[in-house]
């Protein structure tokens, strides 16, 4: 149930600055509340307030920037059992904070994208790092077209360590560096699409719901008839 007030503008078109403030509302899942084996029905809804100041250019290279501050009032969180097992509770304040820098050219048939975002995310109610927010995160993106209906992609992500808290203490998830590559081409009855994920069979944990990822490499090719 989000609610935004923002500006824009600058004289030329290619660049703008532009200010944002949000207030939205998470409402908790069914399964965050009633799972048999991790809901808890007292859980409130969660508020966040989001400030975002930021810059974009476009003009022959692609520039953009932003810096953010996000608040929270009751925090929806996972918490991790020694068994393996988790529940969720409410933070009652949190913060999370940062700057974004993206660049990106295009060279011809290539197009070529990279962002960095730095995280400073915290429980202000222990004033500790929250869960499995890394402070560092890099992507990037390549996509090219060289033409006869072929074009490809290929995109990375790297991440710094971060934490978990768990009822028997604070537990550090390593960095990883995942990446994925897709190629289409389209003749002039089928269209062959090949994409595979986590080239490097990483395991790795995402950001927050704490969601492990075991390595796995998959592969999948999709033909499609035209139409």
């Amino acid at each position: 149930m989000p609610r935004d007030q923002g500006a824009a503008g600058f004289p030329v078109e290619y660049a703008d600055i532009h200010f944002s403030v949000s207030r939205e509302t998470r409402f908790a899942t069914m399964k965050e509340l009633y799972s048999a084996s991790d809901g808890n029905p007292d859980l409130q809804d969660e508020i966040g307030t989001d400030v975002e100041v930021g810059f974009a250019y476009d003009k022959q290279v692609r520039l953009s920037s932003a810096i953010f501050y996000n608040s929270f009032k009751d925090l929806i969180n996972s918490v991790r059992r020694p068994d393996g097992s988790k529940y969720y509770e409410n933070i009652d304040r949190a913060r999370i904070s940062g700057f974004e820098l993206e660049a990106g050219k295009p060279i011809r048939w290539l197009d070529l994208s990279a962002n960095y975002t730095y995280l400073n995310a915290r429980n202000q109610d222990t004033d500790k790092p929250l869960d499995l927010v890394p402070g560092h995160q890099f992507n990037f993106m390549l996509n090219g077209r060289p033409g006869r209906g072929f074009s490809f992609a290929v995109w990375g992500l790297a991440t710094s360590e971060c934490t978990v808290a768990s009822s028997s203490g604070t537990l550090k998830a390593p960095g990883y560096f995942v990446a994925g590559a897709s190629v289409d081409k389209t003749l002039s009855v089928l269209r062959l699409f090949l994409r595979a994920d986590n080239l490097f069979n990483k395991s790795y944990v995402t950001i927050m719901r704490f969601t492990w990822h075991m390595a796995f490499r998959s592969v999948a090719l999709n033909p499609q008839m035209k139409g």
